[in-house]
């Protein structure tokens, strides 16, 4: 896989252009006044993303939402009415990342 991997990656540089990088163009970019959230499927749930702007180059507000800190919410609601033994394998069954959980 490996051997695989290295091949895909020089297949890639191969076909990339020749000439500046875009990189030095973002750093002018401006977002504009308005606010967007972006949401993807996540192996734990849904990740999403909330960027505000306000015409600078820098963004006004950004967060992060992550599926464990709705997970771990839950938690009192599944918990509920079951035995106290059962809950070590309901709580790692949805195998919450609490360096995710804080904020």
């Amino acid at each position: 896989e490996m051997a695989q991997s290295v091949r895909i990656i020089r297949q890639a540089l191969d076909q990339l252009p020749d000439g500046p990088v875009m990189a030095a163009k973002v750093k002018n970019l401006k977002l504009p006044d308005d606010e967007v959230y972006i949401e993807t499927e996540n192996p734990r749930g849904q990740l999403g993303f909330y960027v505000r702007g306000d015409g600078s180059t820098i963004p006004y507000r950004v967060k992060a939402r992550g599926p464990s800190f709705s997970n771990l919410c839950i938690i009192t609601h599944i918990c509920r009415d079951i035995l106290l033994a059962d809950m070590p394998a309901i709580i790692a069954s949805i195998d919450i990342v609490m360096g995710e959980v804080d904020r």
